[in-house]
C-alpha cells in the first residue's frame, strides 16, 4: 500500500473511533462537515417537551443546545464508543450534565447499557457504515426504545460515499434499498425514508453536493 493509501485507512480508523491520535483534528472536521445533517435530523425528529432522547455517535455533541431548543423538559443521553470523543463532549456540555439533563457513556458498539422501553426518540448520524452486527444492533435499539417511538437513522448515499477513498477501508455502504432489506429483518416498523441533498466543501476547497438519507423506524 502506498503512503496515501495508508493515509486514507489511518483516516477511516479516527473516522470510526477517534483517539489521541488524531483524533480532535478528526472530529472538528466531522462536526464542521456533519452539522447539517445532524441537525436537520433533529428537526425531522420532531421532539416533544419532556421527552426522553438517545443518541449513537454523538461526537463531540456541539448540536445539543441546538435539540434542547427544539421543547422544553427534554433528557439527553449520548452513547460513542470513542473514549476521546466522551470526554469532549462532557467538556463542552458540562453545564447541561451539571443541570442533570444530559449525560454521556460510552458503549461496546453492540449492546446499548439501558432497560427496556427507556427512551422516547432515538437518533443516529453517519455511525451506519461502522456497524459490526446491524441487525442485532437494530435489535437493541428496538429494545430501548418505548413502545410508540421513534428511531432514526441518518447516512449518507452508497453513491456519494463510494466516491471517498476512505470509505474503501472499513465502511459498509448504504443506498434505500439495502437499509429497507436491514430494517426487514428487524421489529421495527420503516415508516419512510426522507432523502436530501447539501453543498459541502470537501478537503480540496472545491463545493460537492451529498445526497443522504433520514429513515424513520417505529416501534409498535
Amino acid at each position: 500500500m502506498d503512503i496515501e493509501g495508508e493515509d486514507f485507512a489511518k483516516l477511516a480508523v479516527q473516522l470510526r473511533c477517534p483517539d489521541e491520535n488524531g483524533g480532535l483534528n478528526v472530529a472538528d472536521m466531522m462536526s464542521e462537515t456533519n452539522s447539517g445533517m445532524i441537525l436537520n435530523t433533529i428537526r425531522v425528529m420532531g421532539l416533544a417537551n419532556g421527552e426522553s432522547v438517545l443518541e449513537l455517535g454523538h461526537g463531540g455533541a456541539s448540536h445539543l443546545e441546538k435539540l434542547m431548543e427544539r421543547a422544553s423538559g427534554l433528557k439527553y443521553m449520548g452513547l460513542d464508543i470513542s473514549d476521546l470523543m466522551d470526554k469532549v463532549a462532557r467538556k463542552y456540555n458540562h453545564l447541561f450534565c451539571e443541570n442533570g439533563i444530559a449525560d454521556f457513556a460510552l458503549y461496546n458498539g453492540n449492546q446499548i447499557p439501558f432497560g427496556n422501553n427507556a427512551f422516547d426518540k432515538i437518533f443516529t448520524v453517519n455511525t451506519l457504515y461502522f456497524w459490526e452486527t446491524p441487525a442485532e444492533l437494530m435489535a437493541e435499539l428496538h429494545r430501548v426504545l418505548r413502545p410508540g417511538g421513534e428511531c432514526l437513522v441518518t447516512f449518507v448515499d452508497k453513491g456519494f460515499m463510494e466516491k471517498l477513498p476512505f470509505a474503501e477501508n472499513g465502511f459498509t455502504l448504504y443506498d434505500i434499498a439495502r437499509f429497507r432489506d436491514l430494517a426487514d429483518m428487524t421489529e421495527f416498523s420503516l415508516s419512510e425514508v426522507r432523502t436530501f441533498t447539501e453543498e459541502i466543501i470537501v478537503s480540496s476547497g472545491d463545493s460537492v453536493e451529498r445526497r443522504y438519507s433520514v429513515a424513520r423506524l417505529l416501534k409498535e
